[in-house]
């Protein structure tokens, strides 16, 4: 399969706009950053990153990261490993359906 981040405007956008050198002005965590950028999206569009975040992971289980920083190009890194970055994903996809605490 051969992608780009245009398969996931919603995940691309997120780090277009929020991952880079500037992010802390979004926040001093991923969590923080994910939270600022849900706020502001409809329903709708909280509905398709969490649809974005369950198709990515399904599409790159053997290696995510590698993957994600490919498709994404962030200047700044969302994980350092494949776990780290499936458990950062899955933190946004609860915060984008408002089951996050």
């Amino acid at each position: 399969m051969t992608e780009d981040s245009s398969a996931y405007p919603e995940l691309a956008a997120l780090v277009d706009a929020c991952f880079h050198q500037d992010m802390d002005l979004f926040g001093d965590t991923n969590e923080d950053v994910f939270r600022y950028w849900v706020q502001g999206g409809s329903a709708a569009a909280r509905a398709q990153m969490a649809a974005e975040v369950d198709r990515f992971i399904g599409a790159y289980p053997d290696a995510p990261l590698t993957s994600f920083n490919t498709l994404f190009q962030p200047e700044m890194p969302l994980a350092d490993d494949d776990a780290g970055l499936i458990e950062t994903l899955t933190m946004l996809r609860k915060i984008a359906i408002g089951t996050s605490p």
